[in-house]
């Protein structure tokens, strides 16, 4: 429905459950536009108890009324080779019928009291009319999709033919109702790798790991432009105005620097987080205690791996420089070799200066 409209029941008696409303039954339902009262067409979707009666979730359909003048100007003007009615022709301009309706995106839940009564919604109407039926028929040709480029109308396609028939419940067969047979246990089957399972449950699963891995305090690997290569760091801060991370980088110079949030990425990879979920059956509580785990252990491994080799490379570079360089004099060495050497020119004598003879 337009989001202008608001759907509001009148005061009506509780319809008695006897009624017997079913999933997929097209319905009347009463409602209000502004101070007026007008009907909509809802299809229904659900049926469900509440605590004051029964309720219902419809899809609603949209009438030429409920759209803007603006909107109707892109109705198709012309219909192709679909032909949906015995009236469209490819020489005559394809218009909007009286009773034609558009599907909609629209659901909602309502009180099952609103309900007028039931109708009919067909996607082409019958070659002949018959004036007693009980029923209201509705014409619905086209969805109505806003996104939709160049027309936001969207042909249906139709899965029935104008044909000679008489609709309503009385001139239906009669479908028994499911009865559910004792089946034998179905077979243990072995879980495999489904893509589509749980899709919207994945998504959420990988964004909230995605969060854990660049939480404060957490080892990550950083790109550093310099060198061409990641570098595992720990995030010290998150710079929310430019979208940055203060990091402090572990290769033993404690170096820090800011960098791009894109530029980090966490030590557990996108396939080792889905097989997580894959292997816990699919329960997110328990795959994000697996990668915890797994980003905790890579973290310790990952500082002391550094560590050592900080290790080793002072003690080779100490042993390096030892044995490549002489054995250089401590500062009392220097200090009593000074004295001698001062000591050594005071006890030798000064020579004498030669005097000028005056003739």
């Amino acid at each position: 429905m337009p989001r202008y409209v608001t759907v509001e029941a009148p005061p009506r008696a509780p319809l008695a459950a006897a009624e017997g409303y079913r999933v997929g039954e097209f319905v009347e339902v009463a409602g209000r536009k502004g101070d007026a009262a007008v009907t909509y067409v809802a299809e229904i979707t659900a049926l469900w108890a509440m605590g004051d009666g029964h309720g219902f979730t419809g899809k609603f359909y949209y009438f030429p009324a409920d759209l803007d003048d603006k909107t109707m100007a892109q109705f198709p003007s012309h219909p192709g080779n679909h032909i949906s009615s015995a009236r469209d022709t490819d020489i005559v301009a394809l218009k909007t019928e009286d009773n034609e309706i558009f599907a909609s995106p629209f659901s909602g839940d309502l009180p099952l009291r609103v309900i007028i009564k039931r109708c009919n919604v067909v996607q082409s109407m019958p070659l002949r009319q018959f004036k007693d039926e009980p029923l209201r028929t509705y014409l619905c040709r086209y969805a109505y999709a806003p996104s939709a480029f160049p027309s936001p109308f969207v042909k249906l396609d139709a899965d029935d033919e104008p044909a000679n028939c008489r609709l309503g419940p009385e001139h239906q067969a009669e479908i028994p109702p499911l009865q559910e047979a004792n089946a034998a246990p179905a077979p243990a089957l072995h879980r495999r790798w489904v893509p589509e399972q749980a899709r919207r449950q994945v998504k959420t699963y990988l964004a909230v790991v995605h969060c854990l891995q660049l939480a404060i305090g957490n080892v990550v690997y950083v790109w550093n432009a310099k060198s061409k290569e990641q570098i595992p760091a720990v995030l010290q801060e998150y710079v929310a105005r430019d979208g940055q991370f203060r990091v402090t980088y572990v290769d033993g110079t404690g170096a820090a620097s800011l960098v791009d949030a894109d530029m980090v990425r966490g030590l557990v990879g996108p396939d080792e987080v889905l097989f997580a979920l894959h292997d816990a059956g699919y329960d997110p509580s328990t795959a994000l205690a697996r990668v915890t785990q797994l980003v905790s252990d890579r973290s310790m491994l990952l500082v002391k791996e550094y560590l050592d080799d900080e290790e080793s490379s002072e003690s080779d570079a100490s042993s390096s420089t030892a044995a490549a360089s002489p054995r250089q004099p401590t500062e009392r060495q220097s200090v009593l070799h000074k004295q001698r050497l001062a000591k050594q020119r005071q006890s030798t004598a000064p020579p004498l200066k030669r005097s000028r003879k005056l003739d």
